[in-house]
């Protein structure tokens, strides 16, 4: 299976209301060579959560956060 690449700079031109935490994960999604799915198992939460923060729909909560933080 392919791995999807991510772009930053094509996804913030797509989503202008991105959250800066968003433009992040998916600058570390690109770096890591990594997909939403992958990361999303792990930190614990479903690949549409992280959908969610990349979008600026949802924020993580304290101990996800704490997750991520710890991965990266």
């Amino acid at each position: 299976m392919k791995k999807a690449t991510w772009s930053a700079t094509s996804a913030a031109a797509r989503w202008s209301s991105r959250s800066d935490l968003g433009l992040r994960i998916l600058s570390v999604l690109q770096k890591q060579g990594l997909t939403q799915k992958e990361l999303a198992t792990r930190i614990g939460v479903t690949e549409g959560v992280i959908s969610r923060y990349i979008s600026g729909d949802r924020e993580p909560k304290p101990n996800v956060l704490k997750r991520y933080l710890l991965q990266y």
